[in-house]
């Protein structure tokens, strides 16, 4: 089954009834406990835990645009050749 999230095909896809979309893997469900604890830390006076937070918010969005990032490559390697500029005729070169 794929996440909702980052569509990677793992097994650690299961249902979280607690978030939407609810079919998440276990960095994306991670990253959404952390977005949560994060949003209800914002108006608290302990500063260091919200740092500790906000940085571990950078840590789990980077991995899944690596995530992201991966998959975008293989379905690049799966197309097929590239058009480029000087694959097109220009508007004047019939004339």
């Amino acid at each position: 089954m794929r996440c909702a999230r980052c569509v990677r095909d793992t097994e650690s896809v299961r249902l979280r009834p607690e978030f939407c979309p609810a079919y998440l893997c276990d960095t994306c469900n991670e990253y959404e406990e952390t977005w949560l604890a994060y949003k209800m830390e914002s108006g608290s006076k302990d500063r260091t835990e919200f740092n500790r937070l906000y940085d571990k918010l950078g840590e789990l969005r980077e991995r899944i645009d690596q995530f992201h990032k991966e998959a975008t490559l293989e379905d690049q390697k799966k197309g097929g050749p590239r058009m480029t500029k000087n694959d097109w005729r220009e508007w004047n070169d019939g004339f």
